[in-house]
């Protein structure tokens, strides 16, 4: 299937606290041929995004000062103009438990660190494949 196209032009928006972790997801997005990434250093700052345009995607890291990924989720539910925002959580490997909690909260797409920056891209494919199902079934993300 050829989504180069469909692809490219996704508005996604990486959250992470960690500059370096951030510059790295951006870059391999790019590598891949995504044009239109933005950036947000933390939740809160990402909220403000989000209720100012629409994002097709959100990549956001678990743990972060201000407003973690998980208080974030939760935050965009509550947009109903948001409810085809897809979520990529991004968690340390170690986080069982918190990818349990995420789970639990309605979070089903994430990824662990380490990461190499493929991984991050079949992660992208796979949402987006997920997400034209569900726009063809009308099932939103946040329910």
């Amino acid at each position: 299937m050829d989504l180069s196209n469909s692809l490219e032009n996704l508005k996604i928006l990486v959250v992470e606290d960690d500059k370096d972790m951030r510059d790295f997801i951006r870059l391999s997005l790019e590598k891949e041929g995504f044009k239109n990434t933005w950036e947000a250093e933390d939740g809160k700052i990402a909220l403000s995004l989000i209720k100012q345009q629409n994002f097709d995607l959100v990549i956001c890291d678990w743990r972060m000062p201000v407003m973690d990924g998980l208080e974030l989720f939760k935050e965009m539910g509550k947009l109903g103009n948001r409810q085809n925002t897809d979520f990529l959580m991004v968690t340390s490997v170690n986080d069982a438990e918190g990818v349990k909690t995420a789970i639990k909260s309605g979070i089903v797409n994430y990824v662990t660190k380490p990461f190499e920056p493929d991984t991050i891209y079949q992660k992208v494919l796979a949402t987006y494949e997920k997400k034209q199902k569900r726009l063809a079934a009308s099932d939103p993300v946040w329910k």
